[in-house]
């Protein structure tokens, strides 16, 4: 009972922590986005919002405070005129050549009008030479005003914040632009001047060292007599992870509960499109004529939805009937026979859950589903041949699942195997059978190291090729010794993880524990000054560079708080049931530590939340609508 009653404590010590950096960045993306719309004077205006940032300006602002900002009309920024009464245009875009174009096509629309109008372009997350050169050859440029619209880290749960940038990962890996990384080190500095200066930071992979590096120049450009050193949350350390260090996992079916939702539905900043019988009640104002969907919201505000979603889908039925027998022991008495029944939001957001998890364990159960659970398993393992995994991955192709889906495991492959056989031939059959736009996406793959060809001296058997010593594809060698080193797929008995910590990071993805939290449980059982020297021997098969910059001595970092608050960084992006996992992390550490050990609160960041469809789709950069869904009769 006592170890439960701190663990509860622990858990709601974390919840505050991150409610006092979600009102600190909601606070400062407010300010940003209406000092945008206050330098355009006057009311009777239009707000035009480029529709992939409508989600993370809702983390910030609402209609009520627009209205009271002269904001009379908002609407998405579409092709074709505007159509509106409203004098005072408020464009907030992404820097892009097809926004740009967009935009320029309206405004000399607008300009048959005998009334004149005042057009301010507000670019996320910054303008771009390109950019204002495409509305200078349009011929508007010099009819707007242009400005920098840059939100910084945006709060998309309690312990989980963003940047939303959805191509960091591609810019880096394909076109070695490092704006984005400049723009992730920009963000941090602006929270440590908010927070206070993070004495600690460390990492390890490419791409997180050269945000360290950017954060270290702009924090001597800033000066310390800018620095802030009171803060409602003050952060002791950083931890930058590249994602490129863990490349398998997002190709990997999640099995957490909300990780599953994404993968299935998708989790658009707290947002989930579900077929609209998962939904008791849904209104059909909200829904969808064409598709019967129903937007759903998933955040901590729902208590039910804070217990089940780390875990297994099947292990929610008992929290839901727990949650149910507690309303309807509230309702006892209360509920007027004589009158209809009408359920409350609460009683609402059970029977949704009941819905889903019936729902996801019917899934759970599907043969098809199941085998491919078994194959991933098998492969991380290496416990399976070559060619059979090649024979289920032909028979997922010829039978046209969708291309992500057969992709997902060809990447897979490709990086635990250190390439594919025959590459050509796969390359022209996943052509022949889903069409020749996708050229681009298995180019810009194979360019990104994620689906590539086997360099000679593969052998037939993965198991084989990955413990041989005298194999040349030194990746197999790489994963092997990942897989010793930091035990990702931990010995099991009567199949179950043996160890009780790591049985439930496991579930997560079905006896695999990712690369990406065996990294970060060695970096936490570290003191926050020591250095990575102690770890060397497990870590050192990860790619990258290892760092740490001490930014404060330990005179200045002296605290006599009872908690140790650590910020996360994912540099490309993290998955939903890796941030389960984060949070089992810190549960796991709290139920162990010693006496004298400070409480362990994280938080984490990420230029995006992903899954392997989204990465694939940031890669293959096609088009939505020569995306092709392919269903077998």
């Amino acid at each position: 009972e006592a170890a439960m009653k701190q663990e509860g404590e622990a858990r709601r010590g974390q919840e505050r922590s991150g409610e006092a950096l979600e009102q600190i960045l909601g606070e400062g993306g407010r300010r940003e986005a209406l000092e945008q719309i206050l330098g355009m004077t006057g009311d009777n205006k239009a707000l035009v919002i480029d529709p992939s940032l409508s989600g993370p300006l809702g983390r910030v602002l609402d209609l009520n405070l627009l209205k009271q900002h002269g904001v009379e009309k908002t609407m998405h920024l579409r092709t074709g005129p505007l159509g509106i009464s409203q004098c005072r245009i408020i464009y907030i875009v992404r820097a892009n050549l097809p926004n740009m174009k967009m935009i320029a096509e309206q405004i000399r629309h607008l300009m048959q009008d005998v009334r004149r109008f005042e057009y301010r372009v507000c670019m996320f997350p910054r303008k771009t030479t390109m950019c204002e050169r495409v509305l200078e050859e349009e011929g508007v440029f010099d009819d707007l005003t242009l400005t920098d619209f840059d939100l910084g880290f945006i709060p998309i749960d309690d312990n989980l914040i963003s940047l939303e940038m959805s191509d960091a990962f591609r810019e880096v890996k394909l076109h070695h632009d490092m704006t984005n990384l400049f723009d992730a080190a920009k963000a941090i500095m602006q929270l440590q001047v908010l927070c206070g200066i993070i004495p600690v930071l460390k990492g390890k992979g490419e791409s997180a060292k050269v945000v360290a590096d950017m954060l270290m120049k702009l924090r001597e450009e800033v000066g310390r007599e800018d620095e802030v050193v009171d803060s409602e949350l003050t952060i002791d350390e950083l931890i930058l992870v590249d994602r490129e260090l863990d490349l398998v996992t997002p190709m990997l079916t999640p099995l957490s509960y909300e990780g599953l939702i994404d993968d299935m539905f998708g989790i658009q900043h707290g947002f989930a499109t579900l077929p609209s019988e998962l939904v008791p009640g849904a209104s059909s104002q909200y829904r969808d004529n064409e598709q019967s969907r129903v937007k759903v919201s998933f955040s901590s505000q729902d208590e039910l939805f804070v217990k089940l979603r780390d875990l297994h889908p099947s292990k929610t039925q008992i929290e839901i009937n727990n949650r149910d027998t507690f309303l309807k022991t509230q309702q006892l008495g209360t509920v007027n026979l004589n009158q209809r029944y009408e359920p409350n939001e609460n009683e609402k957001r059970v029977m949704l859950h009941a819905a889903l998890s019936a729902h996801l364990n019917k899934l759970l159960q599907d043969s098809t589903f199941a085998r491919q659970i078994e194959i991933e398993r098998l492969l991380l393992s290496g416990n399976v041949t070559y060619d059979a995994v090649m024979d289920v991955i032909e028979e997922m192709m010829y039978k046209r699942q969708p291309f992500n889906k057969v992709m997902k495991m060809l990447c897979l492959v490709s990086t635990l195997c250190g390439g594919i056989k025959k590459h050509a031939h796969y390359k022209r059959e996943l052509l022949q059978v889903y069409g020749y736009e996708y050229l681009f996406a298995l180019n810009n793959l194979e360019k990104a190291n994620l689906f590539t060809k086997a360099q000679s001296g593969t052998l037939t058997s993965v198991a084989a090729n990955i413990v041989s010593s005298t194999t040349k594809n030194i990746n197999c060698a790489r994963w092997e010794s990942i897989r010793k080193k930091l035990d990702v797929v931990p010995a099991m008995e009567e199949g179950e993880v043996s160890d009780q910590d790591d049985r439930s990071l496991a579930e997560l993805y079905g006896g695999y524990i990712p690369v990406s939290l065996r990294f970060l449980q060695k970096s936490l059982s570290l003191a926050p000054s020591d250095g990575f020297t102690a770890l060397e021997q497990f870590l050192s098969p990860l790619p990258g560079p290892f760092f740490q910059y001490n930014q404060l001595d330990a005179a200045e970092n002296a605290t006599n708080r009872r908690h140790r608050v650590v910020l996360v960084m994912f540099i490309g992006g993290v998955t939903f049931a890796e941030v389960s996992g984060i949070r089992l992390l810190a549960s796991n550490f709290n139920r162990h530590k010693g006496s004298g050990i400070k409480e362990l609160r994280i938080l984490t960041a990420t230029t995006k939340v992903m899954n392997g469809d989204t990465l694939l789709n940031s890669l293959g950069h096609v088009p939505a609508n020569m995306l092709k869904t392919f269903t077998v009769k």
